[in-house]
């Protein structure tokens, strides 16, 4: 008797949870592959894009930024980059500013959350963090050909095009993308860094997005002192060395990442135990 009642225990739980997996798959966020493969498509495709466009116009009309020809050409780019970044800052800080309603109802009716409800949370996390990590490389990427540039054209203005993907579009696109993972791991993940029913803000949270912060302040001191003191673009200059400290920040992303790391494997547990008892259960 008391077999059968756990087994229709087991079972009864084993229904509750796919009937939340079929309505997270309705309403819930979007799997972290998917989103993954989104979102780091199109970031690698805008950086692709960018580049071919510099290939076909930045000696015809990049040359001089007083005439008509840039304006159309350059500053029609930039108005793009601009409308992607406001796009993608408002998407990202409005698609997590809440808890996860999935969790909570899971957490009230099982008393935890599901296993692959929670990978799929840890997956996201990682997948804002490489989307990050690519439009890092567009930054460096970007700075080195900036570097590149000046060696040809000597100093110049704010608006080049080198300038316009490195500092209004690939560094801005890496604060948003450090800060949207934060966010992410702030409102969905926040417990595995402060442990159940914990408070505080773990430091991991607020420096990796700082990483992105001082390296796009840098670059106007690095700018200012090139143009007033030192034109050469010599890596040993002291307006790079904050270049190098900025990117210690981003030691943090290891650190917002390698704390879910035991939760995976505890997770592929659970997933694997709970298929075994199931197993047993259904035979």
């Amino acid at each position: 008797m008391a077999a059968t009642s756990m087994s229709a225990s087991v079972e009864s739980q084993a229904v509750q949870v796919e009937e939340m997996k079929h309505d997270q798959a309705a309403h819930g966020e979007m799997p972290f592959i998917r989103f993954l493969v989104i979102g780091g498509g199109l970031g690698l495709l805008s950086l692709l894009l960018i580049r071919l466009w510099q290939g076909e116009w930045w000696f015809p009309v990049g040359m001089d930024a007083t005439t008509p020809e840039f304006a159309t050409y350059w500053l029609g780019l930039l108005y793009v980059e601009w409308i992607v970044l406001i796009a993608a800052a408002i998407i990202g800080f409005t698609s997590y500013r809440k808890p996860c309603s999935t969790c909570a109802v899971q957490r009230k009716e099982l008393g935890r959350i599901d296993p692959e409800h929670e990978l799929n949370h840890i997956g996201k996390l990682w997948a804002t963090v490489a989307v990050a990590a690519a439009f890092g490389f567009g930054v460096s990427y970007f700075a080195e050909q900036d570097a590149v540039w000046h060696q040809i054209v000597v100093r110049d203005t704010a608006f080049t095009p080198s300038h316009i993907p490195l500092f209004f579009y690939t560094f801005p696109m890496l604060i948003i993308m450090t800060g949207v993972s934060s966010w992410y791991a702030y409102n969905r993940l926040h417990y595995l860094y402060v442990g159940e029913g914990g408070k505080g803000i773990p430091i991991c949270y607020l420096l990796f997005p700082a990483g992105g912060w001082f390296l796009f302040a840098n670059v106007a001191f690095n700018e200012l002192g090139h143009s007033s003191w030192i034109t050469e673009e010599l890596f040993v200059q002291p307006y790079h060395w904050p270049f190098a400290w900025a990117t210690y920040f981003f030691f943090a992303g290891f650190a917002l990442l390698f704390k879910t790391v035991p939760r995976i494997f505890e997770n592929l547990g659970e997933i694997a135990q709970q298929a075994s008892t199931e197993a047993k259960a259904s035979s």
